[in-house]
This record gives structure tokens, C-alpha cells and sequence, in this order.
């Protein structure tokens, strides 16, 4: 029994570990948030009452809003001054977390038949929860005994860790149960003893089981700091009313949102994709010719190449520059496969022929060129592409596939070039600092160059059924391609200058 209640005991004492004896425990004193004009003078001192006596006891260490360094690089001042409307308790905590502080008090003042009516809450910033919060209606003079009050709650919070969330074993342990109900008492005789010197003070909650969520700005509370009078708060930061929305939402400190809004300036982008799509991929080669009867000797041959259409698989590369935060030049690369035809055939003049059927095998295109891209909202996570680009297309010829063609007279003919202009659109998703995943749909359209050719030697030897038109080819080509994109470099962000007085 003796070992179980010391057992006990060091528990408990494990679980308590801001005691006079131990560091006090910090806690931010938030300002207040007058909900009607006349509130505003108790609402502007009550934060330096709650400091004066939290300082007068040894557990406690109250730091003030002016302490606390820069909250995503804008002073603590100015993010409060800007916190969203009906979220002060959510950016108090997270000036809490700045401060590294263990508690958090945040609270409003109300007027309310000629009293003042003062809510306060306690926030665990460890744990993201808020664990009491009580109000109050204070008439003259009861403004210095409330915080009195408030500092002694407090303690009490510390010395019990009142509504931590490991209370939980109460469901299980009677000595668990035990300690959480004497702790709750304690800070119940304090709110008592609080009610018994300025009136009637009543609990809202304890315990509060719901994370707090850090705040998140909307284009209402935009539209009421737009109606208030002297600077905006995105004017101090050098910004527009939809950028710091967009700043304020995004969880990124100044230094870093400025830096990511230089978008592609000075980057430098290395892109790696596969793809499939239908374009000029594909290839023929027909060849014929007619031998005399009498000597063998061939008298007429006729041969053509074209470029067509066809669906294949491509890999493709690009290296580019950024000029702007949304504008980048660069050079572009890969290859496509293909299918390739070919069919060489010859008879003897006068004898009964039928040609044979021509084989398939694999082609591959070249192509290279210029490329410009855009991309918008660079500070975005996702951001949409547009682009445009000049490529060449370089085919294969037969010469590629032969040494030496059976007979001199068919004609090898040079490796087709074409030349396409097209564009991009798509997107790409940020995975981390310089490395982003892309999904384009490529489009083009062949404005130059020879897709066939053909060629005639001798006469009066091939039957006119055997001397065939050249394949004619569709000029658009269209596909969907996905990669890898690695973004080196950039100009580095200004953060300096005019604005230095408002990053305290």
C-alpha cells in the first residue's frame, strides 16, 4: 500500500512540472478585443493589469505581445491588429507558439448596462486546445482585483495541469480520478472565491476537447479592413488586398512568400517528361520496278517516301531561363516513335504479278526547337501553364534501314524535316522547394517543310495500277505529356527597405 501511494506520488509529481521550485511558466498575455466602442479603454489596459499580476507570482512568467519576435516575419502587433474577426483566440495561439510560451491568456471586453463584461480564456499551447475560459461583469475599480483573480486561477491551472488531456486516465485509475477531481476543485474554489470579491463570474467550459485551428482570412474580413480608416495592413507589407489574403492563408513567413513570389526570375528550369500523343510519327517507303523480258535489265522504276500520321510514345527534355516571375524562354527536345511501312517490289514485264504486302516496322522522330512558357500564381501550390514553341521534326529515311537498295534506280531520298508550330497548356504541382511534377497537353500543327516525295525512272515497263499517290498527312498533332520539373537558382526576394519598421 505504502509503495503504491509513493508510486503514486512521483507520478504525480512528474506529471506537475511548473512548480515555484522549477522555471515558471510562460505565459503570453494577448491583447483584448473591445466588441463595442466603449470597450475599448478597459480592453486597451486589461493586458497590463493580467502582466502586472502574473509577475507577482514565482510559477508564472507574463510575456507581453511587444516580447514576442516576428510571426511569419510581420510583427506580433500587426498580426493580431489583423487577425481575422471571431478567430482572436486562434491567432493568439499561434503568437503563443512563437513566444514559446506554455499558456496563453486571450480574452474580449463587452459593455453590458453600464458594466463591463470581460471574457478570458486559457489556451495550452502544447497541446492546441483551449482548457478554461470564464466571464465576468466588472463595475468601477473591480478591474485590478479581476486580474488578481485571473493570476490565481492561473496558478492553480499550473500547480494541477487543470485539463490536460492525460485526465483521460481518470476513466481507468481511481488515484487518476482522484487527482483530476481535486484539481478541478481547486480551480473551481478560485473562480468562487473570484465571485465572491466582484460578483457573479460564470464558467463557460473546461476542457475544451477541440484542437484550435489556426485562423484562416476571408474576403469578408478583407472587406472590414477596407472600411476602417489609416494604413491597411497589406499596404504595410507592400502588397494587394488579394495577395495578403492569399499571404495570410498560406502559412508561409514573409521572407518565404516574397522569395516564392519571384515565380521563375532567374531560375533556371530543367524539365524531364513522357508522353503519348498522334502526330507526323509515322513513315512509308514503296518502292517498284519492272525488269525486261527480253534481257532483264530494269526499264522503269518508281519509289516514294512520305511522312504520315499515327499515334506513338515520346520522351522529351527542355532547358529554360526564367525573365520574369511568369515568363520563361528555353529550348525544347525529344523523340517519338512510330511505325514505319515498307515495301519493295519488282516483276518481269508482261508476266502476271501481284505486289506483296508491305512490313511494319518501328520509326523514330526527332524534334527540337524553342519554346516560351508562362505560368500564373506563383506562389501557389498548383499553378497553370501556357506556352508556345517552334519545333523541327527530323524522320528517318530508307537509306537508314538499307546499306544499298536492290536496284540503283529507286531512289534513297533524304531524311523528311518538317516544321511545326504548336502550343502547351497544363499545370504543375509544387512536391517541394525547387522540385515540381507537370502535366502538359502539347497541340501543333506542321506549317513547312516536304511530308513525301517521289520518283520516276525509265518508262513504259510498271502497269499504271502500281504507280501510287504518296500518302497524304493530317497537319495537327495533339497529346498529353507528364514529368518531372527541377527549378535551380533565382533572384533572390527584397525584404528590406521601407517595411523594415514593420517586421519587429
Amino acid at each position: 500500500m505504502i509503495a503504491s501511494s509513493l508510486l503514486a506520488a512521483l507520478a504525480l509529481a512528474s506529471a506537475t512540472p511548473a512548480l515555484a521550485e522549477d522555471a515558471p511558466t510562460r505565459v503570453f498575455v494577448s491583447p483584448f478585443v473591445a466588441r463595442t466602442r466603449d470597450a475599448t479603454a478597459i480592453a486597451s489596459l486589461m493586458p497590463g493589469f493580467l502582466q502586472q499580476q502574473l509577475d507577482a507570482h514565482p510559477e508564472l512568467d507574463a510575456i507581453a505581445v511587444g516580447e514576442v519576435g516576428p510571426v511569419y516575419d510581420t510583427s506580433a502587433e500587426l498580426y493580431l491588429s489583423s487577425c481575422p474577426a471571431g478567430e482572436h483566440i486562434g491567432c493568439a495561439f499561434v503568437v503563443g507558439e512563437v513566444a514559446r510560451a506554455e499558456l496563453a491568456l486571450v480574452g474580449t471586453v463587452d459593455t453590458v448596462e453600464g458594466a463591463s463584461r470581460v471574457e478570458v480564456v486559457i489556451i495550452d499551447v502544447l497541446e492546441s486546445r483551449e482548457v478554461l475560459s470564464f466571464q465576468a461583469d466588472l463595475a468601477v475599480g473591480d478591474d485590478m482585483v479581476f486580474a488578481e483573480g485571473v493570476a490565481r486561477v492561473l496558478v492553480a491551472v499550473v500547480r494541477g495541469e487543470a485539463g490536460r488531456s492525460d485526465d483521460i486516465r481518470a476513466e481507468d485509475d481511481p488515484q487518476a480520478a482522484a487527482a483530476a477531481a481535486q484539481r478541478q476543485a481547486e480551480i473551481a474554489a478560485q473562480l468562487d472565491q473570484l465571485s465572491a470579491e466582484i460578483g457573479d463570474v460564470t464558467t463557460i467550459s473546461t476542457r475544451t476537447e477541440l484542437e484550435i485551428e489556426r485562423p484562416r482570412y476571408t474576403a469578408s474580413d478583407l472587406a472590414e479592413k477596407m472600411e476602417e480608416e489609416g494604413v491597411k495592413p497589406w499596404e504595410r507589407l507592400d502588397m494587394g488586398p488579394r495577395e495578403y489574403l492569399r499571404y495570410k492563408n498560406s502559412d508561409l513567413s514573409l521572407a518565404a512568400w516574397r522569395q516564392r513570389a519571384q515565380g521563375r526570375s532567374g531560375q533556371l528550369l530543367i524539365r524531364a517528361g513522357l508522353g503519348m500523343g498522334t502526330g507526323p510519327t509515322h513513315g512509308e517507303y514503296y518502292g517498284v520496278y519492272a525488269r525486261s523480258d527480253q534481257n532483264l535489265n530494269v526499264i522503269e522504276a518508281y519509289s516514294y517516301q512520305a511522312v504520315t500520321s499515327g499515334s506513338g510514345f515520346g520522351a522529351s527534355g527542355s532547358v529554360s531561363y526564367g525573365l520574369l516571375p511568369f515568363l520563361e524562354v528555353g529550348l525544347l527536345a525529344g523523340t517519338s516513335t512510330g511505325r514505319y511501312g515498307l515495301l519493295i517490289d519488282s516483276y518481269v514485264v508482261g508476266d502476271e504479278h501481284t505486289l506483296g504486302e508491305p512490313e511494319d516496322r518501328s520509326n523514330q522522330v526527332l524534334f527540337f526547337g524553342p519554346q516560351v512558357l508562362g505560368t500564373l500564381l506563383p506562389t501557389s501550390i498548383i499553378r497553370p501553364v501556357v506556352g508556345v514553341e517552334f519545333t523541327a521534326l527530323l524522320g528517318t529515311s530508307i537509306s537508314s534501314r538499307y546499306d544499298e537498295l536492290p536496284v540503283p534506280e529507286l531512289s534513297t531520298f533524304q531524311a523528311p524535316l518538317l516544321f511545326q508550330a504548336g502550343g502547351r497548356v497544363g499545370a504543375e504541382l509544387r512536391v517541394a522547394d525547387q522540385l515540381d511534377l507537370f502535366l502538359h497537353l502539347p497541340v501543333g500543327m506542321v506549317i513547312a517543310g516536304q511530308a513525301s516525295e517521289s520518283s520516276r525512272v525509265g518508262s513504259d515497263g510498271l502497269d499504271t495500277q502500281d504507280i501510287l499517290d504518296p500518302p497524304g498527312l493530317s497537319p495537327i498533332s495533339a497529346g498529353v505529356q507528364a514529368g518531372v520539373q527541377i527549378r535551380l537558382g533565382g533572384r533572390k526576394a527584397d525584404t528590406g527597405g521601407v517595411l523594415d519598421s514593420d517586421l519587429l
